[in-house]
């Protein structure tokens, strides 16, 4: 169905939140589980499905946003999983 220009495109109530939940949990499996370059596989998937959201010249300011947010997220994930690997080791020597 097509929307009024400025207008927000229907979706799932709060779909953009569990996405972000979801991202950030694989994010976080894939480091501990030791494959880091899956990572970049779902920034590939999440950039393609966005490719098709954002198309036309004047949206400008939304695919900067999405492309903001999507930093944000992989940035944040990455850095509590790396936190979390820190915190495993740390924890294995001390109980050595």
């Amino acid at each position: 169905m097509p929307h009024r220009l400025g207008a927000e495109p229907s979706g799932l109530t709060n779909g953009g939140l569990y996405i972000g939940y979801l991202e950030r949990a694989l994010i976080m499996l894939l480091v501990l589980m030791g494959e880091p370059t899956g990572v970049g596989f779902l920034i590939a998937a999440k950039s393609i499905l966005r490719f098709g959201e954002v198309k036309e010249i004047g949206q400008r300011k939304m695919s900067e946003y999405i492309i903001i947010g999507t930093f944000f997220s992989f940035g944040w994930g990455l850095f509590i999983a790396l936190l979390t690997q820190v915190m495993i080791e740390a924890l294995s020597m001390a109980l050595r």
